[in-house]
């Protein structure tokens, strides 16, 4: 980890800091990318200095692109399960905060992982691990969480972005708190981005919203080229009934892909035919043979 200052200049000459302090990281023994992103104020300035506070050895850089940025703030949705917790301090030098939860459900696209805490400075490396049967655990991401006084203002990120992991119910956070005492009063949350649809209301007609299909595909609509909602003034927002069963659902399929069981049971069926054929035409004995 390291700190790291940027400046932006128009000639070269008269440099203003836009960042005076930002954290970089790599955790190449935890196996975690860490973060090597630096946000900044916008400026037009032609030219960026980087001044890296590395002072045991030199710090070799082997690339860097400058992005230009829009933020939007994400209409999220948070849920905050039971989490078991164990601290790992096998370790002297190595200690570890795991929350292991259960979501209950496969279906949830989760984007974000928030924490809180009333630690007043900190930085933590955070792995986050998912699992479909809560036994076997794979790596999906991992990020680091921090806050810190940079002068008088108040730097912190407590937030982990993911890319909508769906179809996984057992999560693992783990927390690498170093030779730090763990986080005190840690609260973990899950961010799952709302989804809206927009349709023109026509008076006197009913509505029904259809879903469960795994195997639909998406459709293709002439409204969703020609309806601009932000065009057409304040949206009324409606709320859904009672869930209920499709009970009149035609379902498309052929019969052996609706009832993939009815295969396996005939193939097993085939199976013990051909053994009861097998024994039998080995227990047939052979007709005698008539004498010379």
């Amino acid at each position: 980890m390291n700190w790291v200052e940027v400046a932006a200049s128009d000639d070269t000459y008269l440099w203003r800091v836009v960042k005076d302090r930002a954290p970089i990281s790599r955790f190449m023994r935890e196996d975690l990318a860490g973060n090597q992103t630096i946000r900044f104020s916008q400026n037009t300035a032609r030219y960026l200095r980087l001044r890296i506070f590395e002072t045991s050895r030199p710090f070799k850089i082997t690339g860097a692109s400058v992005l230009a940025l829009a933020k939007t703030d994400p209409d999220f949705a948070f849920l905050t399960p039971s989490f078991s917790r164990n601290e790992d301090n096998s370790s002297a030098s190595h200690k570890t905060s795991q929350f292991t939860a259960d979501l209950s459900a496969q279906n949830l696209p989760i984007a974000q992982i928030s924490f809180a805490t009333p630690q007043p400075e900190f930085y933590r490396a955070v792995r986050i691990l998912t699992s479909e049967d809560g036994r076997e655990w794979q790596s999906i991401s991992g990020g680091e969480i921090y806050r810190y006084k940079s002068g008088n203002k108040l730097e912190e990120s407590l937030a982990i972005p993911l890319y909508e992991v769906w179809g996984a119910r057992h999560w693992r956070i783990e927390i690498l708190n170093g030779s730090d005492a763990p986080l005190p009063s840690l609260g973990v949350s899950f961010a799952y981005a709302n989804r809206r649809v927009f349709f023109q209301f026509v008076q006197g007609q009913a509505y029904r919203l259809l879903y469960g299909n795994s195997k639909a595909g998406a459709p293709q609509y002439d409204v969703q080229h020609t309806f601009a909602h932000k065009d057409k003034g304040p949206a009324i927002f409606v709320s859904l009934g009672p869930e209920e069963p499709t009970l009149n659902y035609d379902d498309g399929r052929p019969f052996s892909e609706r009832h993939p069981s009815l295969l396996w049971i005939a193939l097993g069926i085939a199976i013990l035919l051909l053994a009861y054929s097998a024994l039998r035409a080995l227990r047939t004995p052979a007709p005698p043979s008539s004498p010379a």
